[in-house]
């Protein structure tokens, strides 16, 4: 770029206005298609490599910095006349110089059904979050071990009984553990199942 100086002092550690926002969320937030965020992202490594050399994760956390404030960013950068870096210049010309800048941004938007998919994805999202697929069926299975685990001792200690009224103790003990295991058995499979559907939905 001709101004080294502009994007020099950027966040390279973690704080910056664009953690942990994907392209969908950035496009959410300024009501733009999905396209046109990802693009400015692809225009805005180029330029920032040259302040992290070839480091994408470095340049691309930058330039979420940068369109999660300003969702014109890139394209604000280029029609300014700083960048030289002929890549970005081009993959601009091909891809955003037909999009007209309004005078409100977030005036592009994005249709109905792409919005609707949109917000539809990032609720599946928060509502799945920390429920990994392997890790739910390992507790499905520590369950079921569990399970017959409990079932092998009450067999073991039942037979070994001899006292009548200790064996209808063990009886009525064994039949309330396996009440609440079946039910948090119950459970588990429930969150298991619906994590499977979710991730057919999501393929399909």
């Amino acid at each position: 770029m001709k101004l080294k100086s502009l994007l020099i002092k950027e966040d390279l550690i973690p704080g910056g206005k664009g953690d942990k926002m994907s392209v969908e969320d950035i496009a959410l937030k300024h009501n733009l298609p999905i396209d046109f965020i990802q693009t400015q992202l692809d225009i805005g490594i180029i330029i920032e490599r040259e302040h992290v050399g070839q480091r994408d994760d470095l340049a691309s956390e930058i330039s979420r910095d940068h369109l999660t404030e300003n969702g014109f960013y890139y394209i604000k950068l280029i029609k300014s006349g700083i960048v030289d870096e002929k890549e970005a210049i081009d993959l601009y010309n091909k891809t955003l110089k037909n999009y007209k800048l309004n005078k409100t941004e977030g005036k592009i938007n994005m249709k109905k059904s792409e919005l609707e998919t949109l917000i539809e994805n990032k609720v599946r999202a928060i509502l799945t979050e920390n429920t990994d697929i392997t890790v739910l069926e390992k507790h499905v299975t520590d369950l079921n071990t569990k399970k017959a685990g409990i079932m092998k001792t009450f067999v073991h200690d039942f037979k070994n009984e001899k006292d009548r009224d200790k064996k209808m103790k063990l009886r009525d003990k064994h039949i309330q553990v396996m009440k609440e295991i079946d039910k948090e058995l119950s459970t588990a499979n429930e969150k298991y199942q619906d994590a499977v559907k979710m991730m057919k939905t999501d393929e399909e």
